[in-house]
């Protein structure tokens, strides 16, 4: 199976759960509801020899927020061009229950998408959708079941982590 068809039976798959691949508030293409407050997953899917295993990051949007940084802070730029940073973001191979199926046996690929998938469905269906459980989240500071710092994306150098700060103080 060749990486475009595993993106395609992904993609597939993620939008008969109502999870659309799009871009919202500048930030990475990723699978999202376009809702207010929602889960992502930022895909990327790499090869290794002969086989194909997922990675990629999985964090949290609130629109309204990124509005307002955005109106108060520019946009940086990239060498692909503008694009906002999330402030919560956790790469995959930090979850243990994606990082143990997120590779795809050569010889079962489709079985393997499908595992990854309900996996991924399921931890993301788990995760803040509104702002009562974000804000919950954030003053328990968890998500699930890891430390809300584990998602912080701190960017020294560029905002010295002022973005998640900011996030926190604003979901209260």
């Amino acid at each position: 199976m060749l990486k475009k068809d595993i993106e395609k039976t992904f993609k597939l798959i993620m939008e008969q759960h109502h999870w659309s691949l799009c871009r919202l508030c500048y930030l990475p293409k990723a699978y999202v509801r376009d809702i207010p407050i929602s889960p992502y997953f930022v895909p990327n899917i790499q090869r290794t020899g002969t086989s194909y295993f997922f990675g990629g990051y999985l964090g949290m949007l609130h629109q309204q927020f990124e509005h307002d940084w955005l109106s108060e802070h520019p946009i940086p730029r990239t060498p692909r061009g503008m694009a906002n940073w999330p402030c919560l973001t956790l790469h995959i191979a930090n979850i243990a229950a994606l990082e143990t199926v997120g590779y795809l046996h050569p010889n079962n690929t489709e079985e393997g998408i499908r595992e990854f998938s309900e996996v991924l469905i399921s931890l993301i269906e788990s995760m803040p959708h509104d702002l009562l459980s974000l804000g919950k989240a954030v003053r328990d500071n968890t998500l699930i079941g890891l430390p809300l710092n584990t998602f912080a994306t701190l960017r020294e150098g560029i905002d010295g982590g002022e973005k998640f700060r900011m996030f926190c103080e604003y979901v209260k």
